[in-house]
């Protein structure tokens, strides 16, 4: 399984998280006119590491992660969810999650409420 899977089945595993999103768990983009709220992950970046001349089978994966949300009440319930259950999350192929950075957005243009939340991955390839 990739580790955009496994992200998938976490979230949508996670009973805190599905109590309030149920699967509206999108990987690369939003539904149109999709049911609120719901929440987006994209990978940003991957960085292989290596030692001594050869590849030591582990990566780092930064992915974000956009939850959105008619309230802000709304999306901060659906944010903290999702960083309770990737708090330190691991399991066979992921060694560690950690949380990098997080923001508030407001769309004036969709009136919707936006949290963006920056995760770090250490996945073994």
């Amino acid at each position: 399984m990739s580790v955009g899977e496994d992200i998938y089945t976490k979230l949508t595993g996670d009973a805190g998280v599905s109590a309030l999103v149920s699967t509206r768990v999108y990987p690369g983009q939003f539904r149109q006119q999709g049911t609120l709220p719901a929440i987006r992950y994209t990978r940003i970046t991957s960085t292989n590491y290596h030692t001594m001349g050869v590849d030591a089978g582990v990566e780092r994966v930064r992915y974000q992660f956009d939850m959105i949300d008619t309230t802000y009440s709304g999306v901060d319930a659906v944010k903290d969810a999702v960083k309770l259950a990737l708090r330190r999350w691991r399991k066979a192929g992921i060694q560690d999650t950690y949380l990098i950075s997080e923001s508030d957005i407001f769309d004036d243009e969709l009136q919707l409420h936006r949290v963006r939340l920056d995760v770090d991955i250490i996945a073994e390839v």
